[in-house]
């Protein structure tokens, strides 16, 4: 449990990525461009939070909760969600690019990605069971043992 609690609270043009960030939980928190690149969000809870135009490149994930976020037009560049809480993992995504990053049996049931690239992502495993991926690029993505039954 974290010591400290963000709540209905927005963050504007923060650069989270010089050791900046703090371990917490955020609850219905908004980040508008914001740099998180290489940032350790490890054990930090996210909970109805929104990231616009924001860059998670290569941040640290383990046992980070991230429950019912939407990313709009942000950078998630290889990342490993397989690293975090997978209780109630729920993310939303619109023109974001999630390349290089691992989502090794990873829920994604009903998950929203539009418009989004996912180029060279590791999806093995995952259940994508009527998901909405309208518009992705998938190119070189791995699929192995991936449910893509009834995507939209």
């Amino acid at each position: 449990m974290n010591d400290q609690f963000f709540t209905d609270e927005e963050f504007n043009n923060i650069n989270f990525s010089e050791g900046n960030f703090k371990t917490a939980d955020y609850e219905n928190c908004v980040f508008l461009n914001c740099n998180f690149s290489g940032a350790n969000l490890s054990d930090s809870k996210f909970i109805e939070c929104e990231f616009e135009e924001c860059d998670l490149s290569n941040c640290g994930l383990s046992k980070t909760a991230l429950q019912n976020c939407n990313f709009s037009r942000s950078k998630l560049i290889g990342l490993n969600f397989d690293h975090c809480e997978s209780f109630a993992f729920s993310i939303s995504a619109e023109e974001s690019v999630f390349d290089h990053s691992v989502f090794y049996n990873v829920n994604l049931a009903k998950t929203r990605l539009v418009n989004c690239k996912l180029r060279n992502t590791d999806l093995s495993g995952c259940d994508l069971n009527t998901s909405n991926l309208t518009g992705c690029d998938f190119k070189d993505a791995i699929f192995e043992n991936t449910n893509l039954e009834k995507p939209i």
